[in-house]
Formats: C-alpha cells, sequence, structure tokens
C-alpha cells in the first residue's frame, strides 16, 4: 500500500479511482477516495510548487511514469521555442499566463518566455527527455475533495480550505465564494492553474 517508486500502488488506484468517480458524477466515492490520499502519510504537498516537476518521485507524486534516456519523453521538445532547440508545437496563451496573480509561483514554474514567446515549462530536460509524467499528484485530491464537495452541496468554507491549501502553497491570495455555483468557478479556475498542461482542462471543461 505504501509507496514503491516507479510501481503502481494502492494510493496509485485509489487517486485514479478519485478521477474516474469524478467523471462518472459519482461525487461521494470522488471525495472519499481523495481524501484517503489526503489523510495517508505516505503523502504530502511539496513545499515548492516547482519540485514538482524537477525532483523525481516527491512526496506528493502517487503515480508517475518514468522515462529514461534510452526511453526518452518528447514533450520538452514540443514544448520548448526552436530557440532552445524544440519545436514550441503547443504554446501557452497570455490569458492563461495573466491570470495568475503577482505572488504565485505558479506562473513562473510553469511558463517561460523566450524573448516574446512563452512556453511550457513543467518538463525541461530537452536534451535528454528523461522528465517523468506525473499522471497524479495530491494537489490534484484537494481539488477533487473540494469539487466533490462542492457539487454535494458542503458547506462553503469546507470546499475553500481545500482550494486554498493549494493556493496558500503556491504563495497566492486566499479566495472567497458562496453558494453552489461560485463555489465551483472557484474549482474550476484552480484547476486550470494549477494542472495547467498536465492533461486535464479539456475533461475538465467536459465535466462542467
Amino acid at each position: 500500500a505504501g509507496r514503491v517508486d516507479g510501481k503502481a500502488t494502492q494510493g496509485a488506484a485509489n487517486a485514479l479511482l478519485a478521477k474516474v468517480y469524478l467523471e462518472q458524477g459519482d461525487y461521494g466515492q470522488a471525495r472519499d477516495k481523495a481524501n484517503t490520499l489526503i489523510s495517508d502519510p505516505t503523502y504530502s504537498l511539496l513545499a515548492d510548487f516547482a519540485d514538482n516537476f524537477n525532483t523525481e518521485f516527491g512526496s506528493e507524486s502517487i503515480y508517475e511514469i518514468q522515462f529514461t534516456v534510452n526511453n526518452a519523453n518528447s514533450l520538452a521538445f514540443w514544448y520548448f521555442p526552436t530557440t532552445q532547440d524544440g519545436r514550441l508545437g503547443f504554446s501557452p496563451t497570455e490569458e492563461l499566463y495573466n491570470l495568475y496573480g503577482p505572488t504565485d509561483t505558479r506562473r513562473d514554474a510553469s511558463i517561460r518566455i523566450d524573448g516574446t514567446t512563452r512556453y511550457c515549462f513543467k518538463d525541461s530536460t530537452i536534451s535528454t527527455g528523461t522528465d517523468n509524467v506525473i499522471l497524479a499528484r495530491l494537489a490534484e485530491m484537494y481539488l477533487i475533495r473540494a469539487e466533490a464537495n462542492a457539487r454535494l452541496g458542503a458547506a462553503d468554507a469546507t470546499v475553500l480550505a481545500d482550494i486554498n491549501t493549494i493556493r496558500a502553497r503556491a504563495g497566492a491570495t486566499p479566495v472567497s465564494a458562496s453558494g453552489q455555483a461560485a463555489l465551483l468557478d472557484a474549482v474550476l479556475a484552480e484547476r486550470r492553474l494549477e494542472l495547467a498542461f498536465e492533461g486535464m482542462r479539456f475533461f475538465d471543461l467536459r465535466r462542467f
């Protein structure tokens, strides 16, 4: 049940179940599975958001795919500009860049600028392609629990506590909201900032 780097564990199974239950609209189960991970001492939020992407198997990582020089990850190649030997197949929008508040450390950890070109920096080892890809991390479990609780009609403070736990780690100012619609808007906005370029946005927009 504990951490085994490079292997799927019970924690990985519970995290994937939380994600699946959320997509299926089984919010009680999604909340409970997310809570299982949040309560598990095996996992903890990293103090520095950026460390999720420059440290393999950090305390926040629940399940990640390993890559090596001989089995490389090409995401950085597609993210980086041609001036840095990349292809720039995907570029962050100015809108997304500007959504991060002035104290939010996630902006510079997620997006860099080369001249006037914005590019994703969550995968950065372009020369070797050895960036692991995180499929589930603890921060998302907080946001799954927040969304599930909001959809289940939990108290505003309960939902906001999880959102603001994630914002506090990033040095962002707390958010406030009242009522289910506003709380769900806050969750969706937070997922966009926290999980940018991690493959969640399409599913989030479809679910909402």
